[in-house]
Parts: C-alpha cells; structure tokens; sequence
C-alpha cells in the first residue's frame, strides 16, 4: 500500500542507528540429502486423519534452466486443487483423500531443489493414496504432459502468479527477497516470460530430467492401530 519513505526512513534510522551485529552475517548452508525410494510409517495414536507425504530431492537452483518449467510442472502436478493431476486422481475420482497438494522448494543460493507432495486421509485409505499417487505419478513421467494441459496450465499460473503481486505482504516478501539476493523484479519477470514461452515437449523433457518415482521417499503418520491388519501399511 502506500508509504511516506521518508518517514520510513526515519523511524528505520531511530529504531536501528545504534545497533550493530558482533557477528557477521553469513548464509546457512543448504545441503542436498539424495532421496531413494523407502516408506516409513508413523503410529500417531487417536489421530483422526492420516498424513501421507512423498518427496524427492534433486539438484538445482533457481537461475538453473529447468527451473521455470519446474515451477509450471509442480502447478500441474498439486499446487492448484482443482486442476491439477494428483488432486484430480485421488481425491476427485477416487475419493481417498480431503486435501491434496504439492510444492517445490528450490534454493536461490545452492544447489538444493526439493519437491513434495502430501494428502490427508482416512487411515484406512492411507495405503490406496500412496497407491493411487504412484501409479499416477509413474504415468505421467512415462506419458507425460499435453500439448493443451501444458497451453492451459501456462495461462492459469501465470494469472495466479499476477494476482499475487496484487497482495501487499506476497510483494513486499518478494521485494525483500530481492533486495537481500541484489535482484529486481526483472528476474521475476524473465522466469514468466520463459514460463510463457514453454513448449509441451520442453516441460516433459524437465519433467523426466528431474522426476524419477523410483527415488521418491515416503512417510505416512497416522492411527494405524484401528486398521486391519489387511488394510494396515507395512
């Protein structure tokens, strides 16, 4: 919203003048943990609902070439609730979960991409989710994405990454983050230009460069106490 910057200023300099860190300011390190596949399951007893998570590591960073296409794919995959592929399989045609989502997390100083993918469930369900996200997942990376899911998925994100910018806190995040990295808005807008112009076959080709399902790890917390035995995860 609006600011007066000069009384900004001045209350920036009363608040702080004296103040200086008897420690200089240094970067924690982001370190890169390889995933391979594995499921780990968690007894959270009288727990209502179960967590079911699934997640991969890779190595990246936000000025790599392949990012941009990651922040279109992760969209298509689980960050809109109602377009995207994992919602749409498990929660939508198979009823097995309340929420599905995901997110990519890639660093902007190191090499250190990570991507997740979470649903809430029933604990009964718990296993036909990690099922149905498997055998989702494996069906995407092999056929990959269409020509007008990939045209339809540009337009909607990119409309929700402008809309965004219309929220005072998500820009004054972004024009902190910008400041703290020495980058202006121009790098924003590069990586919506590349978004933009993204070809089909450019994002599967990111897709299976990135992606593999058979490294993806797993952790389902839940009361899995109450389920039978049948149905209990292994």
């Amino acid at each position: 919203g609006d600011f007066d910057d000069a009384e900004i200023a001045r209350v920036a300099a009363d608040a702080f003048a004296g103040w200086k860190s008897v420690t200089a300011f240094k970067p924690i390190a982001v370190s890169l943990a390889p995933t391979t596949m594995n499921k780990r399951t968690v007894e959270t007893p009288d727990k209502a609902n179960a967590l079911f998570v699934a997640g991969e590591t890779f190595q990246m960073t936000d000025t790599d070439p392949d990012y941009p296409a990651l922040l279109l794919i992760n969209y298509m995959l689980g960050e809109s609730p109602l377009d995207s592929r994992l919602p749409a399989r498990i929660r939508q045609k198979e009823g097995l979960s309340y929420a599905v989502q995901s997110a990519l997390n890639v660093s902007a100083l190191d090499r250190a991409g990570q991507w997740v993918a979470l649903a809430i469930s029933n604990p009964a369900n718990a296993e036909k989710v990690n099922s149905a996200f498997f055998d989702e997942m494996s069906k995407i990376v092999k056929d990959g994405f269409s020509a007008e899911e990939v045209e339809k998925g540009k337009t909607t994100y990119l409309q929700r990454r402008s809309m965004a910018r219309a929220n005072d806190l998500t820009l004054a995040g972004q024009l902190a983050n910008g400041l703290y990295l020495g980058r202006t808005m121009t790098f924003d807008g590069n990586i919506e230009q590349k978004i933009g112009a993204l070809t089909a076959d450019q994002v599967n080709a990111a897709l299976r460069r990135t992606f593999d399902p058979a490294k993806m790890a797993v952790v389902m917390a839940g009361d899995f106490s109450k389920v039978t035995q049948a149905g209990k995860p292994q």
